[in-house]
């Protein structure tokens, strides 16, 4: 068996790479054909051992796959797809091990992400970062990087995909997937961070869900009642329902002027309707 070239040798340490990662090796190992990295690229495409996902991004064929589909980490994909994607909302929950179900969507967050990215084992599909970190130039508050199958995945931290899903709960899975991740946290929520992350939000029905999601697992997540009074300054003046697209009857929780359903009060998740 021959000895693999360098191309393949960069192939076969990454499960995707972009052209200008590909650019940026050819310039530090071999200057002389960085220029020719468009025809290395399709050379290889051709020789079926590159599979294009989307312009400016391939994944390598391993040597057991026989077909023209690639399997690729939804969350591999997620990140490489804007230079700036951060993992977040329920695949943040699911990277950092508190995901209560199982997805075969992929949700990461950018300034200008993409259209969804529809394959046969997955969707990817991107989402804009809140506002109010744009406004305040601070979209990479509270993310962390960790290798995922050998390539770098920019992921929120724990505490930002909290609060991100308890902000857009539509991009979590729902009232029972955030509880059950706050079980599955435990001890390892830093609620400091959680906190201040949230009060960087700028919304104060998003303060009061979080806010009122700590207080129902405070037993559990173990911390002092006086963590979450900066989020207790910042809640709506008015009532809000917890879930403002369905408005059914609930309890009102003055503290935090959320109106819940009685099913998520009492965490009956198999109850609910």
């Amino acid at each position: 068996m021959s000895a693999p070239t360098p191309y393949e040798s960069f192939f076969r340490t990454r499960e995707l790479f972009t052209t200008a990662e590909f650019q940026a090796y050819l310039a530090q190992r071999m200057p002389a054909r960085q220029s020719r990295y468009h025809a290395i690229l399709h050379y290889y495409k051709t020789k079926k051992r590159l599979v294009r996902i989307r312009r400016g991004l391939y994944a390598p064929v391993p040597s057991y796959v026989s077909g023209s589909h690639v399997p690729v980490d939804p969350w591999v994909l997620a990140s490489k797809m804007t230079l700036d994607a951060v993992l977040a909302y329920h695949s943040a929950l699911e990277f950092h091990g508190v995901g209560y179900s199982v997805w075969n969507r992929a949700v990461y967050a950018s300034q200008r992400p993409l259209k969804p990215l529809v394959r046969k084992d997955c969707m990817v599909v991107g989402v804009s970062f809140p506002t109010a970190l744009r406004r305040k130039r601070e979209v990479n508050v509270e993310t962390e990087t960790s290798l995922c199958y050998g390539t770098e995945v920019r992921a929120a931290t724990l505490e930002r995909a909290v609060v991100d899903c308890l902000d857009r709960p539509y991009l979590s899975g729902g009232w029972e997937e955030i509880g059950r991740a706050l079980e599955f946290a435990e001890d390892r929520l830093r609620i400091d961070r959680l906190v201040a992350y949230a009060c960087k939000l700028n919304n104060a029905f998003t303060n009061a869900k979080v806010g009122y999601f700590l207080d129902l697992y405070q037993e559990s997540l173990a911390f002092h009642p006086q963590a979450t009074e900066d989020l207790l300054r910042r809640v709506p003046r008015q009532p809000r329902y917890l879930d403002h697209r369905r408005q059914t009857k609930g309890r009102l929780i003055a503290k935090w002027n959320l109106i819940v359903p009685p099913w998520v009060h009492e965490r009956l998740w198999d109850e609910e309707i």
